[in-house]
């Protein structure tokens, strides 16, 4: 691979119905992803994270909690996107709820490349499934991941 991978952190919480998925980008750094990666012979830069969100009730709007906070949470994840493209790279972005597409796809957007976005379901044993392995529901949580 020509191009190196460029990885941002999405720890937000805000579009969820419970908090937790904010974890996710420091324990899959944690767990030695970006090490992998390298071990694997590709060259990986690390972009950091946007701004943490973890969730809470907002009770003033019971229909679409937290908008303010999704909101921006995708645009600082599009930011990111977008400034890792205008380097060269490619996007690799660990979520967080699955509002973090939102934000990716939005850096994606007018980028002249092939979108090719990949879904999994992270389940609470800690098991990775692939979208075709399970319907996503109840016991597993949707995640996001740009591509390049």
């Amino acid at each position: 691979m020509d191009r190196a991978i460029g990885i941002i952190g999405a720890p937000s919480s805000a579009g969820a119905f419970s908090p937790g998925q904010e974890k996710a980008p420091e324990a899959l750094r944690r767990a030695g992803l970006v090490d992998r990666l390298r071990d694997a012979d590709l060259v990986v830069v690390d972009h950091g994270d946007i701004p943490a969100w973890r969730w809470r009730p907002d009770p003033g709007r019971p229909r679409a909690q937290n908008v303010g906070d999704v909101v921006t949470s995708a645009l600082n994840v599009a930011e990111k996107v977008r400034t890792v493209l205008a380097a060269g790279e490619i996007a690799l972005v660990l979520g967080g709820d699955c509002t973090v597409g939102l934000g990716t796809v939005a850096g994606l957007k007018g980028a002249f490349i092939e979108i090719r976005p990949l879904t999994w379901c992270l389940s609470r044993r800690g098991q990775l499934l692939g979208w075709g392995e399970s319907p996503c529901g109840g016991d597993e949580w949707p995640n996001s991941a740009g591509s390049d």
